[in-house]
């Protein structure tokens, strides 16, 4: 067997396909199957991205009330919209009515969606360097722009993987908030 592939190497593959008894399987393996012949990053053959329209939300300026903002975004499709939606919230809004609820020294150690609930993983800058605005509001900007996505229903704060904290002493982060819009003064875009 091993003298026919040396001497027929475009048979190769055909008859290690067809072989099912291989006496010399790691000649075989070492001389024809070497890493030049498998691709290792298809990300570049296989990445298409979308366009997505979605809604964020932002404290207004005087941090009691959310300004809406329609934004169209392109997405991979190996990307986790629920990362993208965190990532623009803590950019600055379009409109100078409004703030981010998130600030920039604020880092998402992890995002994760199981069943309908999103888990959200900050830092403790999450809870130390607080935007100007009603911390309940800040909570709504992020849990309503999560929830304007079909699947998610509640979104699970955490602080360095713990829940049982309070936001700015007064808000436990202990359970799931759910979207709730009543805050929200306009709707753009």
């Amino acid at each position: 067997v091993t003298s026919y592939f040396r001497e027929n190497p475009d048979h190769t593959p055909k008859v290690a396909a067809m072989v099912s008894n291989v006496f010399d399987y790691d000649f075989i393996v070492n001389s024809y199957f070497t890493p030049d012949n498998f691709t290792t990053d298809i990300s570049a053959r296989t990445s298409q991205t979308s366009k997505e329209n979605l809604r964020l939300y932002f404290p207004g300026q005087g941090g009691d009330k959310l300004i809406a903002e329609g934004k169209s975004f392109l997405v991979e499709n190996n990307q986790s919209i629920e990362k993208l939606i965190l990532q623009k919230l803590a950019e600055a809004p379009s409109s100078e009515l409004a703030i981010s609820p998130i600030p920039e020294s604020v880092n998402v150690l992890g995002v994760t969606v199981k069943q309908d609930i999103c888990y959200v993983n900050f830092d403790e800058n999450f809870l130390n360097d607080f935007v100007d605005a009603n911390p309940m509001i800040v909570i709504e900007a992020i849990v309503d722009s999560l929830c304007e996505q079909s699947d998610i229903k509640q979104v699970q704060f955490m602080v360095n993987g713990n829940s049982d904290i309070k936001l700015q002493e007064s808000i436990s982060l202990s359970l799931p908030f759910s979207p709730s819009y009543e805050h929200v003064s306009s709707k753009e875009g």
